[in-house]
C-alpha cells in the first residue's frame, strides 16, 4: 500500500531524463520562436521599401532586438534557475507571441497607409523589442531545462539535438 508504483518505462532522449514526447515539446517551443522571426525577416526588406523604410533602417531594428537578446539571455537563464524553467519558456514564447502579433498590426497599418513610413518604423522597433526582451527567456530556459535533465556524457549531443531547431 505504501509502496510507489512505477510507471511503465517510456523511450528517452539519449543521455537524458526526457521523455521523446517531452523533448519535441521543447523543440517545438523554439522552432516556433526561430521560425517565426525568419519568415518575418524574409519579407521585412521588401515591406520596408514598400512604406518608404530604408534596408538599413530594417535591418537597425533586427539588430538591436538581436542586441538586446545577446544581453538579456544569461539575465533569464538565471532567473529561470529562481522561477521555473516552464515558467520562463512560456514567458519566452509569450514575448514571441505578442512581438510578432503587434509587428503584424503595424506592418498591416503602414502597408494600408493608415500610418506613416516614419511611424511604422518606431512602432515596428518597438514591437522588435519586445522579441529582444523577452523571446531569448525560451531557448535560455528551455536549455537549462534540458542540460540539468541530462547526463553529463550526453549533455553536448542532447543540447546539439535541441539547439537544431533554431539553427534552421
Amino acid at each position: 500500500c505504501g509502496e510507489m508504483q512505477l510507471l511503465p518505462d517510456r523511450p528517452r532522449v539519449a543521455g537524458s531524463a526526457l521523455t521523446t514526447p517531452h523533448f519535441l515539446l521543447l523543440y517545438a517551443a523554439m522552432l516556433v520562436a526561430a521560425a517565426g522571426n525568419t519568415a518575418l525577416q524574409s519579407v521585412m526588406p521588401a515591406i520596408g521599401r514598400e512604406i518608404g523604410i530604408a534596408d538599413i533602417w530594417v535591418a537597425m531594428a533586427y539588430t538591436s532586438s538581436a542586441v538586446l537578446w545577446v544581453l538579456l539571455a544569461p539575465y533569464w537563464a538565471e532567473k529561470s534557475d529562481r522561477h521555473g524553467r516552464k515558467l520562463l519558456t512560456l514567458m519566452g514564447v509569450a514575448g514571441f507571441i505578442v512581438s510578432t502579433l503587434l509587428c503584424g498590426i503595424v506592418l498591416f497599418a503602414g502597408l494600408e497607409g493608415l500610418v506613416g513610413g516614419v511611424l511604422t518604423f518606431i512602432l515596428f522597433a518597438g514591437a522588435r523589442t519586445i522579441y529582444g526582451i523577452f523571446g531569448c527567456a525560451t531557448p535560455s530556459a528551455t536549455q537549462a531545462y534540458f542540460a540539468s535533465n541530462t547526463r553529463r556524457s550526453g549533455r553536448v549531443t542532447a543540447l546539439s539535438a535541441l539547439s537544431s531547431s533554431f539553427g534552421q
